[in-house]
């Protein structure tokens, strides 16, 4: 029962391969089916699941943008994102924190008389931009889900991912030929 728990708990924080406390090494896509499997499942169409190669989609960067009112709180936050990723073996590339975005209303102190009484509201906004480069779609879904769910209350989350892909085909064919042609 101990062994179990410690693969769920390293499944959750780690997407890639998870290691039992013995020091085996275990395919992600077996835990899964070997957890989660139903019984009507045959022995068979589990293995030729788990023998299937899975082509997974690599990003350049994934930049994440945290918004929030309260200073404190974001900083209290990019050490929790920090410690995540260090806990799945990931490096943060850079942190840096833009300028806050202030917005200004200003407002009669009364509703409907003495116009020349205003007050004037202010509303801040603090960013925290965290970037990691070179990870797995996989790792990247993993990471980004967790410090999703550990969102504090008041704060706005955005990533933005970069992805890199192959050239298509017929592009790829056209830079032959012309280069074919050059020479």
């Amino acid at each position: 029962m101990n062994l179990y728990k410690s693969l769920v708990f390293r499944h959750h924080l780690n997407s890639l391969t998870l290691l039992s406390p013995t020091g085996l090494s275990i395919n992600r896509h077996f835990c899964r089916t070997s957890f989660n499997s139903n019984a009507n499942q045959s022995s068979q169409e589990v293995v030729a699941r788990e023998s299937s190669p899975e082509v997974d989609k690599l990003y350049k960067t994934i930049e994440i943008e945290v918004r929030c009112a309260d200073r404190e709180v974001l900083n209290s936050y990019e050490t929790f994102v920090k410690m995540s990723a260090n806990c799945l073996g990931l490096t943060v590339n850079r942190s840096w924190e833009p300028f806050r975005a202030i917005k200004r209303r200003t407002l009669l102190r009364a509703a409907f008389v003495k116009k020349k009484y205003r007050v004037q509201y202010e509303f801040r906004t603090y960013f925290r931009n965290i970037e990691f480069k070179h990870l797995t779609a996989s790792t990247a879904d993993t990471l980004i889900e967790y410090i999703e769910r550990n969102l504090p209350e008041g704060v706005a989350l955005m990533v933005y991912r970069t992805a890199i892909e192959t050239v298509p085909q017929h592009i790829s064919q056209q830079l032959a030929t012309t280069d074919t042609s050059s020479l």
